[in-house]
């Protein structure tokens, strides 16, 4: 699993953890147990906040926490901008997954990206901060190099931080992120997005590996992907979808069919780069530097924690 190969077995309590970026005005701090208030340095207006989930939640924790937000927007009277700067990042936690699971999980969200980002919002078709595959392909080659030589630091990198799906999360926070949904303050949208990516998930975790999923598109039909997919979604499948469909096929296929995953070993995927042990070390490297500080007389920064999953940073 994810969490073995990155996290050193550590696991995270919690299904998804939401980031939801506004612009607008009366716009409330919040410091709630779902939620905090962050500065993004991407928004631009005059009041423009990002209200991060405190901590991964279970997922029929949603509704209740994307309430709680909209009742505090309301007693305060916020208004919700259309921005295209701003949106809403889901992290799905994928530590409790394999390689190849996670290898599926993605393929099929690239499978249906084209799709999805038109039901996110047509400002997010093209957006600088959610690029589609389609847009920008660039990730999709860091994905499969680092499936094929089994090492991972290479998705490390705010170099492909801005694609519609993030892989930097994976290695950061064992979560995939998925930047596509517009800012709103429709929390219903919301809601139904973070279902979305939860029905992919529990999808792609019951096909046999990522090449499956594609002969299974190809002899079945993208209609009937679609329905067994979205079965329980308010999702309108419409007649142009097979075509979108079958061009995030041909974007992916080199990714899906890039190894024999009937002979992938979960144990012998190499990582050799571990955040947390590189925190330990930053950690005792502080240590020190305090020490010799203090005999110095002189002040130094208490250490800073992250958070494993969403952290005190933006992700």
């Amino acid at each position: 699993m994810i969490k073995d190969l990155l996290f050193k077995g550590k696991d995270v309590i919690g299904d998804v953890g939401i980031e939801v970026e506004v612009e607008g005005e009366h716009l409330p701090r919040l410091d709630t147990p779902y939620w905090r208030t962050d500065h993004d340095g991407s928004l631009k207006a005059m009041e423009a906040y990002e209200y991060v989930l405190r901590s991964p939640i279970p997922k029929e924790e949603v509704h209740q926490a994307l309430v709680s937000l909209h009742r505090h927007w309301r007693k305060n009277n916020a208004i919700i901008d259309d921005s295209f700067r701003a949106g809403v990042h889901v992290h799905i936690n994928v530590r409790d997954l394999s390689i190849k699971q996670m290898v599926s999980f993605a393929v099929l969200y690239y499978i249906f990206e084209d799709i999805l980002l038109e039901w996110c919002g047509e400002d997010r078709v093209g957006n600088h901060f959610c690029l589609s595959t389609k847009d920008a392909d660039y990730v999709l080659f860091e994905f499969k190099r680092a499936i094929l030589e089994g090492d991972y630091k290479s998705l490390y990198t705010d170099n492909i931080r801005y694609a519609s799906l993030n892989f930097k999360a994976l290695v950061e926070y064992g979560s995939l992120e998925f930047r596509g949904m517009r800012s709103t303050a429709n929390i219903s949208d919301i809601e139904v997005w973070v279902n979305i990516l939860l029905a992919l998930k529990e999808y792609a975790i019951k096909v046999d590996s990522p090449s499956m999923l594609l002969e299974g598109l190809s002899m079945e039909g993208a209609d009937h992907l679609a329905a067994a997919v979205f079965k329980n979604l308010p999702v309108e499948v419409k007649p142009d979808w097979e075509e979108k469909m079958y061009a995030g096929v041909r974007r992916v296929q080199d990714i899906a069919f890039c190894l024999n995953w009937d002979e992938i070993k979960e144990d012998s995927v190499h990582i050799p780069f571990n955040l947390e042990e590189e925190e330990e070390e930053e950690e005792e490297e502080e240590e020190a530097a305090q020490f010799f500080a203090e005999d110095m007389k002189v002040a130094r920064p208490a250490p800073v924690k992250r958070n494993p999953f969403i952290g005190e940073e933006n992700a």
